[in-house]
């Protein structure tokens, strides 16, 4: 379970990935980073626990997975599932995103 926004994302087992210029650029201090990650990472559990249910998680070790993110944007959500299930001992891990073909012209 991955949370995010336009600027980092967080994973269950605490990965966390951000975008160090912008958040220098808006003047968040590593604490500021710290205290956001932290109620990020609850509402992941929260959503974990509501999606999940009693069901026990995945596991990843030594097998080969597929990651589908229908919106990717920033990509800060896909780096840190990707990260997270590599952290959680995955062979391979593959990415889709579905995309669609610009309109022709004229």
């Amino acid at each position: 379970m991955v949370s995010g926004s336009r600027i980092w994302a967080v994973t269950d087992d605490k990965t966390i990935i951000v975008d160090k210029a912008t958040v220098k650029a808006i003047g968040l201090t590593d604490d500021d980073v710290g205290k956001i990650a932290d109620d990020v990472y609850k509402e992941v559990l929260r959503r974990q626990k509501v999606y999940r249910g009693d069901r026990p998680e995945i596991d990843c070790q030594g097998k080969k997975v597929l990651i589908v993110d229908d919106g990717l944007a920033t990509g800060y959500t896909m780096l840190a599932a990707v990260r997270s299930v590599k952290n959680k001992g995955a062979a391979i891990v593959s990415v889709a995103v579905p995309v669609q073909p610009a309109a022709p012209a004229g």
